[in-house]
């Protein structure tokens, strides 16, 4: 992914201060965190998960749940959220099988679920 397209998406999640306006679903939003754009149900999937999307030293589950530790606490209670996993990577009909997007929507699944 292009640098400047990296930063655009940056600036559209939070991630980055920008100028400008964006419009989501017909509303005008300017997220200034990542976590006003999560609450919003707008996900950030970097070009380069493997550098940029992952804690390779933790489990998959905990990287499953990286968006939701506040909510499994610190240490992550594991029994919990395996429980949580579980009940995320059941899938919809019609979605992919694929293991990448499996965990992308299992990950979606469980920030949504946080609140």
């Amino acid at each position: 992914m292009g640098r400047a397209r990296a930063e655009l998406l940056l600036a559209l999640f939070g991630a980055i201060p920008f100028s400008g306006s964006v419009v989501l679903s017909g509303k005008s939003v300017h997220f200034r965190h990542p976590r006003q754009a999560m609450a919003c149900d707008v996900a950030f999937v970097p070009g380069d998960r493997a550098t940029e999307g992952l804690l390779l030293s933790r489990s998959i589950l905990e990287n499953l749940h990286l968006p939701s530790w506040a909510k499994f606490g610190t240490p992550l209670k594991m029994d919990r959220a395996r429980a949580d996993a579980q009940r995320s990577v059941e899938e919809p009909p019609g979605w992919s099988r694929s293991r990448s997007t499996r965990w992308l929507a299992a990950s979606a699944v469980a920030t949504r679920r946080r609140s």
